[in-house]
């Protein structure tokens, strides 16, 4: 009798891991089909769409979309305050819009105000924040200010014609 109980006992540690190897395996293909729908579908939010101008109205130029909001330069709020090349200081107001990205054109409450002073011989790019020059990097991070970069561009070549670090896509300067 003894001899039939090993046998089962062997057969049983064997069934279960065998169950345990199909089991893990199960367990890792569908882990890599969760994966991969979570890659595909954050790659294809990232693919979003802003609308070049809100709701079709040049007046109101994309510079920044982010998280479904998009951020529009007012083009009439433009106002150049010092036109002494190399030295250019520019006023522009600006808005945000949730949902930009699915189309929404509704305004969030509030215009933002920003002054860029740019200097065209060194190549420098500022804000001015209560009379404080604070300098804004070219390459410069989201939390370093990244959108004010592409602001800056857009705002330089609606006022002067001319390209400030011309890093905008060669399709985007014409429609300006």
């Amino acid at each position: 009798m003894r001899r039939h109980f090993v046998p089962a006992r062997r057969l049983r540690f064997l069934y279960q891991t065998a169950r345990r190897a199909i089991c893990s395996a199960a367990f890792k293909a569908a882990a890599a089909i969760v994966i991969l729908s979570v890659i595909l579908i954050q790659s294809a939010a990232s693919a979003t769409v802003y609308p070049k101008y809100l709701d079709g109205d040049r007046n109101y130029i994309l510079f920044d979309g982010f998280q479904g909001v998009g951020r529009y330069l007012v083009r009439d709020s433009l106002k150049v305050k010092v036109d002494a090349p190399p030295a250019y200081v520019i006023a522009v107001e600006w808005v945000s819009v949730n949902d930009a990205d699915r189309n929404s054109a509704a305004i969030s409450p509030g215009k933002m105000h920003t002054v860029l002073a740019f200097n065209t011989d060194t190549r420098q790019l500022f804000t001015l924040v209560n009379g404080k020059l604070n300098p804004l990097k070219r390459d410069a991070t989201r939390a370093e200010g990244e959108a004010l970069v592409r602001l800056a561009e857009i705002v330089f070549c609606l006022a002067t014609g001319e390209k400030f670090y011309g890093d905008l896509s060669d399709e985007f300067y014409p429609d300006l």
